[in-house]
């Protein structure tokens, strides 16, 4: 077992580092996928028209440029989760030098509850402007709880730091 400060990480966090990495490349290229199908419904070409038709034919009719808006949308939200996995990853890599309870990871968690909440209001605007005609309130309880939690933990890292700069101004 390893000691609390060897600079080593354990193996739970050096896996945790591999599997954030992993999710980031994924997330990238979903972003990157996403830009280029709504560069493609944007624009006037063989693709968009002969994809439109198809929907049109399957019964979701709906306009190439609300399509082109829903895969912008989506690929913003995708990037803000990027920017999440980013945030989660320089939290890991504390974990990883010995010493999480550093005051830039308060920062850090109250960046990604933040992000993550503005990422699903921004899901739920993006899902209005898709759905023609009716506007939904698709509230995803999870992710909330989520918000809640990486809240939670932000106060519990800056009662954290505050107990261990105390203890090292105590004699």
């Amino acid at each position: 077992m390893n000691a609390v400060n060897d600079n080593t990480g354990t193996p739970i966090a050096k896996s945790l580092n591999i599997l954030i990495l992993v999710g980031m490349v994924f997330v990238a290229l979903a972003v990157l996928l996403l830009v280029l199908v709504g560069i493609t419904l944007a624009t006037d070409n063989p693709i968009s028209a002969d994809l439109m038709d198809k929907l049109a034919t399957s019964g979701h009719s709906t306009a190439a440029h609300v399509s082109a808006l829903t895969c912008f949308g989506s690929a913003f939200i995708g990037a803000m989760w990027f920017f999440v996995l980013t945030i989660l990853r320089k939290i890991v890599k504390t974990l990883l030098d010995g010493d999480p309870f550093v005051t830039e990871n308060i920062s850090r968690l109250r960046l990604m509850w933040i992000v993550i909440a503005l990422s699903e209001i921004l899901r739920i605007v993006v899902m209005n402007l898709s759905i023609s005609g009716e506007v939904t309130l698709d509230l995803r309880p999870g992710t909330w709880f989520v918000v809640f939690v990486i809240a939670a933990l932000a106060e519990v890292f800056r009662h954290g730091a505050e107990l261990r700069r105390d203890a090292e101004l105590t004699i």
